[in-house]
């Protein structure tokens, strides 16, 4: 085999070795393989620490992606995302650039809303990062608190912690724990009171029992009353639609009444004066009524009768006369009597017949 075939051969291998090194760097790495689909977002943020290029783009811990480059833009950075087409990210998703550990690499983070939408981000669009953790920032604004902190402490030391102050706070704390003694041996004579009027306790404990026993037998007495005063309500109401009814009746029948008052009224008179004709007619013993009372008994009897027949004409007067002056309605709803009666109009002596032998 001549030389120049044998370089030819050792080029080929060698050549062919380097490439599948390079194929196998690739697959390994945290790269995105060069053989899949992938589109690019651009990400801003106001810092990005120590993240450098190719460094990964995690979406709930799986890489999804990688960082291509960084450019300062202005106030900000522009950070260019390299995403496997096969992750789709959501447009509510939220950027975050976080650290491996605490002094790992920096890497993307992806994180999924709570409530996804149906909208993705596509090539080219721009998204917005939250600024990083930085440590060394952090770690500055610690030294600082620090400071801070032990000069204020200094000046605490040197001003509040002299002998007098130590010596006011001494009293202070003693005369507070004079206090808390007191209050305590307060508290253990309550005790003792407490323990000692348990009895007196019991006792009205049972007396404020009876109480609520007896407001509870009030409340029935009270419902009772209620219920006898629904039922008097009632009955007034049928009193009163029986007055009315009356006084309806009297109302309508207001004429009728009056002629029939003053019928009685003639009646009356008229009774009256055929009694005192027979009255004369018998003082004479004129005429033939007189001839036939010549009898004494008859007379008698026809005396009797005429004294009835004026006790009826005088009832008739009377009644008459309060028929007119006060209606049928007060006659028929006579009032209460007063204590003490008036004293009684005196009747006519009625005149009993003598007794036949």
């Amino acid at each position: 085999m001549s030389e120049s075939r044998q370089t030819t051969i050792v080029g080929v291998v060698v050549f062919a070795g380097l490439l599948l090194m390079a194929l196998l760097l690739l697959n390994f790495s945290k790269g995105v393989s060069l053989f899949k689909p992938t589109y690019q977002l651009n990400m801003v943020t106001v810092n990005v620490g120590s993240m450098k290029p190719g460094a990964g783009v995690l979406m709930a811990g799986v890489q999804i992606g990688t960082v291509l480059n960084t450019r300062l833009q202005e106030s900000n950075v522009l950070v260019r995302l390299r995403i496997e087409q096969a992750y789709r990210i959501r447009t509510n998703c939220t950027f975050t650039i976080e650290q491996a550990g605490f002094l790992g690499d920096q890497f993307v983070s992806v994180n999924p809303p709570p409530l996804p939408v149906e909208v993705y981000w596509q090539n080219g669009d721009t998204v917005f990062s939250e600024e990083p953790f930085n440590l060394q920032e952090t770690a500055r604004s610690v030294s600082a608190f620090l400071r801070d902190l032990q000069r204020v402490t200094g000046t605490v030391s040197s001003n509040l912690l002299t002998a007098a102050n130590l010596a006011s706070l001494s009293n202070d704390i003693r005369f507070t724990l004079n206090h808390v003694t007191n209050f305590a041996a307060g508290l253990t004579e309550t005790r003792s009171f407490i323990e000692s009027q348990t009895q007196e306790v019991a006792r009205a404990l049972a007396e404020l029992r009876a109480t609520g026993t007896n407001i509870s037998e009030f409340s029935g007495g009270l419902k009772s009353l209620y219920t006898m005063t629904n039922a008097l309500n009632i009955v007034v109401a049928d009193v009163t639609n029986i007055l009315a009814r009356v006084d309806r009746l009297v109302s309508a029948n207001e004429q009728s009444l009056g002629q029939a008052i003053s019928n009685l009224a003639i009646v009356s008179a008229q009774a009256t004066n055929l009694t005192g004709d027979l009255q004369r007619k018998l003082d004479s013993q004129a005429g033939t009524v007189g001839a036939l009372l010549a009898d004494p008994l008859m007379v008698a009897q026809l005396r009797v009768t005429m004294s009835n027949a004026t006790l009826i004409s005088t009832n008739l007067e009377v009644l008459t006369d309060r028929l007119q002056r006060d209606g049928l309605w007060r006659f028929l709803w006579r009032p209460p009597l007063p204590a003490t009666n008036p004293p009684a109009r005196p009747l006519p002596t009625v005149v009993k017949p003598p007794k036949q032998r």
